[in-house]
């Protein structure tokens, strides 16, 4: 049944390893292997729809496979500015000059 179909993804989708796969292609697939249009897939069907969703899952991943969201495109605005380079920059400096200021005594030979 579709409503199962979209309960599987829906969980399948919060993987971060496996392939996001959008409703509305979970549904285009489902209908087309659909052949009775009856809401049921016969065995033959499932197999097409696995076979369906693989192929899709072997697709090289795209910017359109995950879905996009306000808050998502201004981190990603965010991480691509020359401010947020700048400042992971600094705390690189500032870490390098706190572990040389802990390191001192040691290197000196005072330790």
């Amino acid at each position: 049944k579709p409503e199962k179909l979209a309960a599987l993804l829906k969980q399948l989708n919060e993987h971060q390893d496996i392939k996001y796969v959008s409703e509305d292609t979970a549904t285009r697939i489902f209908d087309r292997l659909d052949q009775r249009h009856d809401g049921h897939l016969s065995r033959d069907e499932f197999e097409g729809l696995v076979d369906a969703l693989r192929n899709e899952a072997s697709r090289p991943w795209t910017s359109e496979d995950r879905p996009s969201s306000e808050w998502r495109a201004s981190i990603g605005e965010l991480v691509a500015s020359r401010r947020f380079e700048y400042v992971v920059d600094g705390l690189l400096v500032a870490n390098a000059v706190v572990v040389a200021l802990q390191t001192r005594p040691q290197l000196m030979g005072n330790a």
